[in-house]
C-alpha cells in the first residue's frame, strides 16, 4: 500500500483517531511518516528521550538519561492525548500484545488504526541501520533487532483496533 491510499484511509475514517506503528527499529515507520506528514500528535518514546537528555545524539542519549523520566514523560503524554479529542500518533515498535493494548487502553474514545510494517533481511536491516548511523546519530545493535523481531507477536481485532493496515 502506498502512502497516498493510506492518507486516503485516515481522512475517511472517524475523528479522532489514534494511528498505531507496529514493526521493528528500521522497519520504516519514520519514512513514512514524513510521507504522510499528518496533522497528528507525535507520540514517540524515541523523541521524549532526545528532549530529555537534550541531545541529537540518540545512542548518547540512551546511555545517560534517566529512563524513568522518560518513562513518566510518555505516560503523561498518552493520558493527555488520550483525553483529548485530537489525532495522534504512536511511534514505538509495538512488538508484544500487552503494550500495544496497554496503550489502546488511553484512547477510549479514538478509533484505533495499527500500521503494521514488514520484517525485512538482515541485509536490509544493516544497510538502513548505516545510513541512519550517518544521518541521525542513532544506531541499534543487531542482537537487539533480532531479539525484539524473535518478541513480535501477530496483531489481532481482539486487541481493541478498528482497523489493521498491513503494508
Amino acid at each position: 500500500m502506498d502512502t497516498r491510499n493510506l492518507k486516503h484511509i485516515l481522512k475517511n475514517c472517524p475523528q479522532p483517531y489514534i494511528l498505531m506503528l507496529i514493526g521493528p527499529p528500521l522497519s520504516g515507520k519514520d519514512t513514512v511518516l514524513k510521507e504522510l506528514n499528518l496533522d497528528a500528535v507525535m507520540i514517540s518514546r524515541d523523541q521524549i528521550l532526545l528532549d530529555v537528555s537534550e541531545t541529537d545524539d540518540y545512542n548518547l542519549a540512551f546511555n545517560t538519561v534517566n529512563q524513568k523520566e522518560v518513562d513518566k514523560r510518555l505516560n503523561s503524554l498518552l493520558i493527555d492525548t488520550g483525553k483529548s479529542d485530537k489525532n495522534a500518533i504512536i511511534n514505538m515498535t509495538h512488538m508484544v500484545r500487552k503494550r500495544r493494548m496497554y496503550n489502546l487502553n488511553f484512547f477510549p474514545n479514538h478509533t484505533k488504526i495499527a500500521i503494521v510494517f514488514p520484517i525485512l533481511s538482515d541485509e536490509e536491516y544493516k544497510r538502513r541501520n548505516e545510513k541512519r548511523l550517518i544521518e541521525e546519530k542513532k544506531s541499534i545493535p543487531d542482537h537487539v533487532i533480532k531479539r525484539m523481531i524473535s518478541q513480535f507477536q501477530d496483531i489481532r481485532h481482539e486487541e481493541g483496533f478498528d482497523k489493521i493496515i498491513t503494508l
